[in-house]
């Protein structure tokens, strides 16, 4: 049962929202807690072995804090940290390369990560023993476990102590604003752009052409886009809705110019891990003060990819992105030194596109596969082939001009002149628009619960497919 499930949408969180509000008046952590549990159960109800790694990651997280404060060793809390992260690095390899049979454990990355936080936070502090049940907690909080946003411990702590847990009439309806914004993004804009990007690739497989490898590289780099970013929405809007209140994460992929833009519109939690889990201990290792540009950006990409995928390959293709994303900080293309649009962003905001979708066309092709360089040998720069032809011909569609549509609309509230004009309304006419805007996206909920998701059943059973993660 995940997020864009019927039965999680309108049976299981309405269900939850209201045992929270029966019982959680004094014991709202501890209703939260049995909430995540529950949904852990449902989840993975079919695999039941699979209930077991939860659990031992927080007895061992647990544990782990309590040996590091008390030896105080920093050899020994690198290495109780770096366990955790090497056994699913090892698992994800052994089961992509085909070595190691089974499935990887649905959202077992992000508490992963989290119990890397967890132990660092807590054993460098002479505090008493710490709480099982809000470790619990952490680790088990279902809507930040597929891609985050990561939050750290003690941040979580502070959302989840005492009053700040509160279901209120308007935090219950941003989040399901927020919600509807993602399950659209999900299922009406990425599952059909990454679906059309499967369709467009095997019709055009015999007889590649440059026009096809162009819009190859478009289609799967907004069909990524809009999926991961939808699963931050809907992550962020169940936590609201619970009562907790989970920062939003902003994500415009029109505003985007470079890879490091692209890193932190969508992964820009898991950057903020890696600066303090990874880049800062490092620091202190080596007694620098900061590392450089090229060694912080090479370990954001790889900190990055590691919560997308962890294999081998995925370190391989960050080499050429970190190239990239090194020559953009060197020209200073950032929005921290260049805010305005100018030329030279906008080229390489193109660029961006172009990269970025290679990455993700290689890894959906397999890399270290022939069929790789046999694909890319075929390309021609003629666009006479009857494949392409139909290509593009059933890809202009109006279903296709529909999602766009859709796409943009999703985005358009955090576009910066849309942030201007809405500042200049009055109060009255702001909320006006906000209803509106409500409504709209309730009713594109709607039209894509009975018109897209019937398209792709398998959400209710697989987060990722139709996106390569």
């Amino acid at each position: 049962m995940l997020f864009t499930a019927p039965a999680f949408a309108f049976v299981f969180l309405p269900l939850s929202i209201l045992f929270m509000v029966l019982f959680g008046k004094n014991r709202k952590s501890s209703c939260l807690l049995i909430v995540c549990i529950i949904y852990h159960v449902l989840l993975h109800a079919s695999a039941p072995v699979e209930l077991l790694w939860l659990p031992l990651l927080t007895v061992y997280t647990y544990a782990s804090e309590r040996i590091a404060k008390k030896l105080n060793k920093k050899w020994l809390t690198f290495a109780l940290c770096a366990a955790p992260v090497a056994i699913i690095v090892t698992v994800r390899s052994l089961l992509y390369l085909g070595v190691m049979n089974g499935a990887y454990p649905l959202g077992l990355t992000i508490p992963a990560l989290a119990s890397v936080s967890y132990i660092c936070d807590k054993s460098g502090k002479g505090e008493g023993l710490s709480d099982l049940m809000s470790l619990a907690l952490y680790l088990s909080f279902f809507p930040l476990m597929i891609l985050g946003p990561f939050i750290r411990y003690n941040e979580f702590c502070h959302l989840t102590e005492g009053d700040s847990i509160s279901i209120t009439l308007s935090g219950v309806s941003e989040g399901i604003g927020l919600y509807a914004t993602g399950f659209i993004k999900r299922i009406a804009v990425g599952a059909v752009l990454v679906d059309g990007y499967q369709k467009i690739f095997a019709a055009s497989w015999d007889t590649p052409s440059l026009v096809i490898i162009l819009l190859l590289l478009i289609i799967i780099y907004f069909g990524v886009f809009f999926s991961v970013s939808g699963y931050y929405d809907m992550g962020v809007g169940i936590a609201r809705m619970l009562g907790v209140s989970v920062p939003r994460v902003e994500a415009n992929p029109f505003a985007i110019a470079t890879v490091n833009e692209y890193s932190k519109g969508l992964f820009g939690s898991v950057r903020e891990w890696a600066k303090h889990y990874v880049v800062s201990p490092l620091c202190r290792i080596l007694e620098k003060k900061e590392l450089s540009g090229f060694s912080k950006t090479a370990i954001y990409c790889l900190c990055t990819f590691l919560v997308v995928r962890a294999d081998p390959f995925m370190i391989v293709l960050t080499v050429p992105l970190v190239a990239f994303a090194m020559a953009s900080a060197t020209l200073k293309l950032d929005k921290a030194y260049r805010p305005k649009h100018s030329g030279l962003r906008g080229v390489f905001g193109l660029l961006t596109v172009l990269v970025v979708g290679a990455f993700w066309v290689f890894v959906t092709m397999g890399v270290g596969n022939d069929s790789v360089l046999d694909y890319i040998g075929d390309i021609t720069a003629g666009n006479a082939e009857y494949q392409t032809d139909m290509v593009l011909i059933s890809f202009s569609g109006i279903k296709y001009l529909f999602v766009s549509l859709v796409g943009f609309c999703t985005v358009l509230p955090r576009m910066r002149f849309t942030v201007k004009l809405m500042e200049r309304l009055s109060p009255k006419w702001r909320s006006a628009v906000d209803y509106g805007s409500m409504v709209v996206m309730l009713a594109l909920f709607a039209f894509t619960l009975v018109f897209f998701l019937p398209q792709f059943e398998m959400y209710a059973e697989d987060p990722f497919a139709y996106i390569i993660i």
